[in-house]
């Protein structure tokens, strides 16, 4: 059988990966906006050391259920 346009059904996405990094990117560019390179790697820096916090937490949870 034959799919034409007409018989062809899309699905609809439950997520879209692609529009959550574009607005990731708009989020980061607004805060970023107007701020030096010291203050650019400063925020970059602590963002490291929070996202490094949240990694050891989970581990630590994970380590607890087993």
């Amino acid at each position: 059988m034959q799919m034409t346009a007409d018989t062809k059904t899309e699905k609809k996405k439950r997520f879209d990966c692609v529009e959550m990094k574009r607005d990731a990117q708009r989020r980061i560019y607004r805060e970023l906006a107007g701020k030096t390179l010291d203050e650019e790697l400063k925020d970059w820096r602590q963002a490291g050391k929070r996202m490094s916090a949240r990694i050891e937490k989970n581990k630590r949870q994970v380590a607890a259920t087993r």
